[in-house]
């Protein structure tokens, strides 16, 4: 798979972490986003190697300003991708794609200039922990969190969003930071 077709496939806006080494072991933040109309955020703490990460913080979407805060800490955004269906109708699509340009618009002028901004589409990050659709794939993420980082949810959003988050750092960030350290040190 060439530059072009990972990109495509990842949704990925910023390609690159700005050149930057990035091989510190120190805690790194993964912040997800779930934008649907009852959308959710979440921000991880992260180590190379460590078996859980830390939550923490998970929140709403009706507070944009706490997602803003929670971009500007964040060393990698995931930011679910969202389509509208032709079952919404013209007033839903304009209402979903208002509301996902708010909280996309609040991310890029809140974070920091090397970090990436992924979007991947729901089958792609869903489908690496096995999870469908519908109410049955929801309950599935909600307990998956639980038992992968401890962390109980109140509601499917914040579940994909600690998951939107998780998949960040296993698929994106921690591949980054391993493989720095293993040519740099010797890690």
């Amino acid at each position: 798979m060439d530059r072009g077709e990972a990109e495509r496939e990842t949704g990925v806006y910023q390609p690159e972490l700005g050149g930057r080494a990035v091989c510190s072991v120190q805690k790194r933040l993964v912040l997800g986003i779930d934008p649907g109309m009852t959308g959710a955020a979440a921000l991880l703490g992260c180590r190379p190697g460590d078996e859980r990460c830390e939550v923490v913080n998970v929140v709403d979407l009706t507070a944009p300003p706490v997602v803003g805060d929670m971009a500007a800490r964040a060393d990698l955004i995931i930011m679910e991708r969202q389509q509208a269906s032709p079952l919404m109708g013209r007033t839903g699509a304009f209402n979903l794609g208002r509301g996902v340009g708010i909280i996309e618009g609040v991310v890029l002028t809140r974070m920091r200039p090397y970090c990436a901004l992924h979007s991947p589409m729901p089958a792609l990050w869903r489908g690496a922990f096995g999870l469908g659709g519908g109410k049955e794939g929801k309950a599935q993420g909600a307990e998956m969190v639980r038992l992968l980082l401890g962390h109980g949810v109140d509601r499917h959003d914040q579940a994909d969003a600690i998951l939107l988050a998780w998949w960040g750092w296993k698929r994106v960030l921690e591949p980054v930071l391993v493989s720095a350290h293993e040519t740099q040190d010797g890690w």
